[in-house]
């Protein structure tokens, strides 16, 4: 399977949002258009690069729970990006 940087995007809009609590707790993923075997691919190579953290969740299902600093340094950086696209284009 090859990867998809666009479905990673998506994963991680995902994961920015409902990640930030107190208790860690698997994330179950879906995203529309993507299979579910493409979407668990996807969640092992970003836990793979250490940019996620996952557990197993009641079902033995190994989902995410969390963004490391590995994945927060990506989405920085692609604000970043976003904001000197903006930056240049209105100034």
């Amino acid at each position: 399977m090859k990867r998809d940087l666009v479905l990673i995007r998506k994963i991680f809009d995902i994961l920015s949002v409902l990640s930030y609590t107190k208790i860690y707790k698997p994330i179950p993923i879906n995203i529309k258009g993507a299979s579910k075997e493409k979407v668990d691919y996807h969640i092992k190579l970003l836990k793979d690069f250490e940019m996620i953290e996952t557990m197993i969740d009641d079902k033995g299902q190994e989902l995410p729970c969390r963004i490391m600093w590995r994945g927060h340094e990506y989405l920085q950086e692609k604000n970043n990006s976003i904001l000197t696209l903006f930056t240049k284009h209105f100034s």
